[in-house]
């Protein structure tokens, strides 16, 4: 008896799936979905949300106040990788302006 194969479309080619894969891949899919769906995912997500708007802030009144050059530097590092690069990033900004201002 003849394996059940399943066509799935790969760009730019096509290519058969054993049946059995083809439906592991469909319940992985399907566990997904049931992960992003919990509450406690949801939560996470808006706490790095919250954490990334609060640091943009930070920086924006920071920056201003000390009239810092490049904040969309850490602002993009904060929007593009994450709160944990986007904060030492700017705090390097701030004390090299400081240094700098007390030689002088």
């Amino acid at each position: 008896m003849p394996h059940k194969t399943v066509k799935v479309t790969i760009h730019p080619r096509e290519v058969e799936l054993p049946h059995d894969l083809a439906q592991a891949l469909h319940s992985d899919k399907q566990r997904m979905k049931k992960w992003q769906s919990l509450s406690y995912t949801n939560r996470r997500g808006m706490d790095v949300l919250l954490s990334a708007v609060t640091l943009i802030v930070f920086i924006r009144r920071e920056g201003s106040r000390r009239k810092l050059r490049l904040l969309w530097l850490p602002i993009g590092a904060s929007c593009l990788i994450g709160v944990s690069c986007g904060l030492p990033l700017f705090l390097y900004l701030r004390e090299r302006q400081l240094a700098s201002q007390s030689v002088q």
